[in-house]
Formats: C-alpha cells, sequence, structure tokens
C-alpha cells in the first residue's frame, strides 16, 4: 500500500506536471488549511495519471476554454485568480481536491457577452478540478454537463466573478450510475456583479458536495438554485454555506429534492452575515418531496446574523405528494401515475422556470428523464 504525507504528495504532483512554483505554493497553502482544520493528512494509492477526460466545448463570444497547461502559458490571469481565491472560506473537499488535481480545465470570460456550453466526458483522474474566470464587467452564460464514468471522482470547482460582472450558470451531474464522486466549489463574487447558478444532481450512485460562496464586495447578488433527483439506491450529501461579507449584498437560495426508491438525501444549508455586512438581504429555503416511503431526507436550515441592520429568513419542508391534488387531477380523467408525475413536475418547474433560455432546454430535459423513472418506481425494492 503507497502511503504518502499530503505534502509530499503535493510536491510529487507539481513536479509531475511541471508546474511553476507559485501554483506548488497554493497547493500547499491549501494542503496547510485543510490538516489545520482536520489533523495529519495522509494519501493512500494516490495514482499518479491525468486520466483519459475529454472536454467538448463549444463557445461564443470573449472567452475561451482551454487545458490548465495553456492557461499557464498565456501568462497571469490563472495566477492572479488563484493568489486571490478565499481559500479560508473553502470547503474540506475543495482544499483535498485543489490541493492534488492532476488535470484540469479552465474558462476564462473578458469584458463584453459570451455563451460556453461544455460536457465531460470519459474518465477524468480521480483529482480534477475546473476554474471559471470572469473579469470585471463579463456577462457570460454557461452550460456545464458532466457525463463522466470514473468509478471515484473528487473533484474541485471555482468561480470567480469580477467586479461589474453578470453570470449565469448551470451546472448537471449526470455520471454513470456506478460512479461515486465528491466535490469541493468555491465562488466569489465581486462589487456589484451578479451570479445566477442553478444545478440538478440526477446520476450518480454517491455523491457529497460541499460549497462556499463568497459575496466579498458591497453590492453583490447571488441567486442560487437547485433540483436534483435521488433513485434507487442513490446518496446525496450537500452542504452548503452563503457568506455576507460586505453591505447592502443580496442572495436567495432555493434547493429542491426529489426522493424515491430507498434513496438517500442529507442536505445542512445555511447563511452567514458578517458584522460588516449591513442592509443584507437574504432568505434560504429548501424543499424535499417524498415518492417513496423508504426513502430518507434530512434537511438543516442554518443561519448566522451577526449584524442587526439586515433582512433574514430560512426554512424547510419535507412532504409527500398530496393527496387532494391527487384526486383533482383525477377526478379530470388523469390517470393516476400521469398525476403524480405533473404533482412531481409542478413541485421542479418552479425551479426550472427560474433557469434561463440558454440553459433551460438542456435542464427540463435531464430533469424530465430523471422524474419520469423516479415516478414509474424505476429500480424500487
Amino acid at each position: 500500500m503507497n502511503s504518502l504525507p499530503i505534502e509530499e504528495q503535493v510536491r510529487r504532483i507539481s513536479y509531475f506536471l511541471g508546474e511553476p512554483q507559485w501554483l506548488l505554493e497554493k497547493r500547499l497553502q491549501a494542503a496547510y488549511l485543510l490538516q489545520k482544520r482536520k489533523g495529519k493528512a495522509t494519501i493512500v494509492d494516490f495514482e499518479m495519471t491525468k486520466g483519459e477526460a475529454c472536454i467538448r466545448a463549444n463557445w461564443s463570444g470573449n472567452c475561451a476554454v482551454v487545458s490548465i497547461e495553456e492557461a499557464l502559458r498565456r501568462g497571469g490571469a490563472l495566477r492572479e485568480q488563484l493568489g486571490a481565491q478565499m481559500l479560508s472560506y473553502a470547503p474540506d473537499d475543495y482544499l483535498l481536491s485543489f490541493a492534488l488535481f492532476t488535470d484540469a480545465f479552465v474558462v476564462a470570460a473578458g469584458e463584453g457577452e459570451s455563451k460556453i456550453s461544455i460536457r465531460i466526458c470519459e474518465k477524468p483522474p480521480q483529482y480534477f478540478a475546473s476554474f471559471f474566470l470572469f473579469e470585471d464587467g463579463a456577462s457570460s452564460q454557461i452550460v456545464v454537463e458532466n457525463l463522466s464514468g470514473s468509478a471515484q471522482l473528487q473533484e474541485a470547482r471555482m468561480l470567480a466573478v469580477g467586479n461589474g460582472a453578470c453570470v449565469e450558470a448551470f451546472f448537471v451531474q449526470n455520471e454513470k450510475m456506478s460512479s461515486k464522486a465528491e466535490s469541493g466549489m468555491l465562488a466569489v463574487i465581486g462589487e456589484e456583479s451578479k451570479l445566477k447558478m442553478a444545478s440538478s444532481n440526477i446520476g450518480c450512485a454517491s455523491r457529497k458536495e460541499e460549497e462556499a460562496i463568497v459575496q466579498q464586495k458591497q453590492g453583490s447578488r447571488c441567486e442560487r438554485y437547485e433540483i436534483s433527483v435521488a433513485n434507487k439506491r442513490q446518496k446525496i450529501e450537500r452542504k452548503v454555506r452563503l457568506y455576507h461579507l460586505a453591505k447592502k449584498t443580496f442572495s436567495r437560495m432555493v434547493l429542491r429534492y426529489i426522493s424515491a426508491g430507498s434513496s438517500t438525501t442529507r442536505i445542512q444549508g445555511g447563511v452567514s452575515i458578517d458584522h460588516s455586512a449591513a442592509e443584507a438581504d437574504t432568505h434560504f429555503a429548501a424543499n424535499a418531496l417524498m415518492l417513496s416511503n423508504r426513502a430518507l431526507c434530512h434537511i438543516s436550515p442554518q443561519l448566522y446574523v451577526h449584524n442587526n441592520q439586515v433582512l433574514a429568513g430560512h426554512g424547510s419542508t419535507v412532504s409527500t405528494v398530496d393527496e387532494d391534488q391527487l384526486f383533482y387531477l383525477q377526478s379530470r380523467g388523469i390517470k393516476p401515475a400521469e398525476a403524480r408525475k405533473a404533482i412531481v413536475e409542478g413541485f421542479a418547474g418552479e425551479i426550472l422556470n427560474k433557469i434561463g433560455e440558454f440553459s433551460k432546454e438542456k435542464a427540463e430535459r435531464s430533469v424530465s428523464k430523471a422524474i419520469e423513472a423516479a415516478c414509474k418506481g424505476v429500480g424500487d425494492d
């Protein structure tokens, strides 16, 4: 069994990839912060490989999608953004995957309009990273679909939204059902900028996600939406935290989950408002719809307020399909299975309607297939 301290493993990776010293230092910083929180870390049976990821990308406007090697060759933009990332707020899974990634791609969008579509196929390495860099004044729409087939994938994802930028992003996690995935995301939003981000988890046997969104500058706005479907024996574990660090910041977070079969869903979400974030306006909501009495869903909303000049609220619900609604639809001649599906689609539709036109078709198609399988009880024991 191959076992090395994380710092030594990080140095070996950086040497293997031929990276500049500054990137090695950022990796080591991530490893240090992780061990400060969790204690000494040892990496066991690490595979020193770049994997077989296939990144299929289409874009228009002032933007580009490039490999990490190409981004490093092009100059200092990546160094500037990675140097400024607020690692102290980054979740543990982000720190681990950032320290150990052996392959990555970079999305760079400059000032002005751009549209980007990305599909991740084949088999990425065990530790993978993606960096989304939006410069000041960027106006970007992006959709990312993960169709990879790695048995075990751990990903670090970073979004850096510059001052005055407007970004709309949609992420679909639709890996093979045999896959197990863990990911950590860090998003940092600049002054007077807007981030509208939606996501959907509909594949993968087991998915664990940690996410931190940092509104570090005055006037930033964030809307965060999710609609996910867990079926069969799927497991979804989510921890998401949004940080208000400056005045007049605004956020809305709405997460919805559909639980069928013998699935397990555990959600821990919350908002933290710093003492310096006067006039912040935030609300967090998480809702689950249960389609099976064997499914398990646990939601824990949290709100931390350190300034009394704010508007803040949170809430959560776990419910089953409403029998009165079912009866009403059936009384109008709709078959029971179709009526149930219509109610579930209505539950999901409130999130899908928040997604912009650029991503909406892909989102509706992916979620609709998952809902149809869940409503039919495919894979129930």
